[in-house]
């Protein structure tokens, strides 16, 4: 229970107001009350805690007293995105952001070469699990537990411990800067053996060479990776720049049919099925039980509406969106896919043996 004597957090302006004395930290705890996320009664939170949850909006039902990842993040901000309407939402992703920049500046996340230090016992335990006759194939799981293990045993409320465990930064980076670099593929296509030194002990001459042949193959596939798909995202704006929300319901009995796991569900909330045994559609939602299931999925792939795309075909997306313009976004999305997801993260995953010739046009089918 927090003392008599306590401050009381109530605002942003409470947790900045605190932050400028010389003696406080962001673990330090503090009282916080909200009418709603606490019920109108006083708890202890760390002042961080207590910024974190200044900056939900008002009808945000949930307190948040965890640490906060990648994923958590995501799920709180697809949360207050479907509590919201879409001008309410925006203003306070805007202000998360916003924010979070300046927090950021205030008490900054800091890496120093001191993070690059790998105890003597980790030391001594790569020597034995990593060594050149490592095979490829195994070489990632082993990298990636001993990673782990010097994350969790000495890098914990560190400034790079905080950030990998955010998610921010990656596991696999921070062990090739710190334990091994581990087998790489060069631009013709051959694996070397594992480079078993890293970054911060510096190579040999031949592990040297190695390197650069792939990164030579990195530099390849972040040019093919980037334009390929930034130009089909152009010409797919151009295509459907006209293309937008039009009739409530084109009537199609068309329907593309899907067979759904768990991974894709979270990506059908909010569009609507055919349900067999009433004969009416459905609206998919996280109680929806259809995983392992095939569906008839009412998709923009058949909408019969000639002036654009249904709202049932589309899904209830199109009620959150500002404008009806649609074919923009589908650009934007495109885009994303392309460039974020496939060029950009190649680089994370150099080590890993599952390397396939370029193709982004077939690899997208």
């Amino acid at each position: 229970m927090p003392t008599k004597d306590q401050t009381t957090i109530m605002n942003l302006d409470d947790v900045y107001e605190q932050l400028k004395k010389d003696d406080i930290e962001i673990t330090t705890k503090f009282s916080y009350i909200h009418p709603k996320r606490t019920k109108g009664k006083t708890i202890t939170l760390s002042l961080g805690r207590c910024w974190f949850n200044c900056l939900l909006p008002d009808n945000f039902p949930v307190l948040i007293d965890e640490p906060i990842n990648k994923k958590r993040l995501s799920d709180i901000v697809n949360q207050i995105f479907d509590m919201n309407d879409a001008s309410s939402a925006a203003a306070a992703l805007t202000l998360l952001n916003k924010e979070a920049f300046k927090m950021s500046s205030i008490i900054p996340q800091t890496f120093d070469v001191d993070h690059c230090i790998v105890p003597e016992e980790i030391k001594q335990e790569k020597n034995i699990t990593i060594t050149k006759t490592t095979l490829p194939e195994e070489f990632p799981e082993k990298l990636n537990k001993l990673t782990h293990k010097l994350i969790d045993n000495h890098l914990q409320d560190s400034g790079i411990g905080n950030l990998l465990n955010s998610g921010e930064a990656k596991t696999n980076d921070y062990g090739i800067l710190t334990l091994a670099k581990g087998p790489v593929m060069g631009i013709d296509g051959k694996i070397s053996e594992p480079i078993t030194s890293s970054l911060s002990d510096g190579y040999t001459g031949k592990e040297f060479y190695d390197a650069a042949n792939d990164a030579r193959r990195t530099f390849y596939i972040r040019a093919i990776g980037s334009s390929e798909p930034g130009t089909l995202a152009r010409n797919v704006t151009y295509a459907n720049s006209n293309t937008q929300i039009a009739s409530d319901d084109c009537g199609t009995k068309k329907y593309l049919t899907v067979t759904i796991n768990k991974s894709l569900i979270t990506e059908l909330f909010g569009r609507f099925m055919y349900d067999e045994k009433t004969g009416k559609l459905q609206e998919i939602t996280p109680e929806t039980n259809i995983i392992d299931k095939t569906i008839k999925l009412r998709s923009p792939l058949f909408c019969k509406d000639k002036n654009g795309i249904c709202k049932i075909c589309y899904g209830k997306l199109a009620e959150k969106l500002n404008s009806k313009q649609i074919g923009l976004l589908a650009g934007t999305v495109i885009n994303k896919m392309g460039v974020e997801t496939y060029a950009m993260k190649a680089r994370h995953e150099s080590i890993a043996v599952k390397f396939k010739k370029i193709n982004f046009k077939e690899d997208l089918q």
